[in-house]
């Protein structure tokens, strides 16, 4: 799929980021997803490190569940889409990022 090589480019960095460091979760009202995933925003140091990797491009947002500063989240995704950051700038890894989203939407919207 055309999301994974960015999908394992965000763990990656997530791992570089965080590592053994002393991070902070900030769960969502609903704690995991439908699949297990949790669902949290990480921060370390100050900084909001999901933030980062949306700002980078190596990962989107999850709209499915709406969550505090969500819209942060979305400006800043915008601004990744418009310098083609990361998977904006691969057509294909676009493309299926755009139909996530979408998909999303429209589970968030039932």
């Amino acid at each position: 799929p055309p999301l994974r090589p960015y999908a394992n480019l965000a763990v990656n960095r997530l791992k570089r980021l965080v590592g053994n460091k002393v991070s902070i979760l900030a769960f969502a009202k609903k704690k995991m997803d439908s699949r297990g995933r949790t669902l949290a925003k990480i921060g370390m140091e100050g900084r909001d490190v999901g933030l980062g990797l949306v700002r980078e491009g190596v990962a989107i947002v999850f709209r499915k569940y709406p969550f505090a500063g969500m819209d942060k989240y979305l400006s800043v995704e915008t601004q990744a889409m418009s310098e083609s950051k990361g998977l904006w700038a691969d057509p294909d890894a676009s493309t299926r990022a755009k139909a996530l989203q979408a998909a999303y939407e429209r589970e968030r919207q039932k």
